[in-house]
């Protein structure tokens, strides 16, 4: 992953339970199977002025670019 937002957020499916999301072939969701990379502004910034603004402000654009590469890992 790539990204050139300031902050990259790691949450995972740990302690998952909803049966009403299925993987591929049909297997339900839960606990472990799930990762999300989320790049964005640093979590917090609101209580940490040395982390800037974090406040998205009407008609002023905002641009950050992210890019993902995932290879299988019994390929490499």
């Amino acid at each position: 992953m790539r990204t050139n937002a300031p902050a990259v957020v790691v949450s995972s499916a740990t302690n998952y339970r909803d049966d009403r999301y299925r993987l591929n072939g049909g297997k339900p969701m839960r606990s472990q199977l799930g990762l999300s990379l989320q790049a964005q502004k640093l979590p917090d910034a609101i209580h940490h002025k040395a982390f800037g603004s974090i406040i998205i402000e009407p008609n002023v654009p905002v641009t950050y670019q992210t890019a993902y590469r995932f290879t299988n890992i019994y390929d490499v």
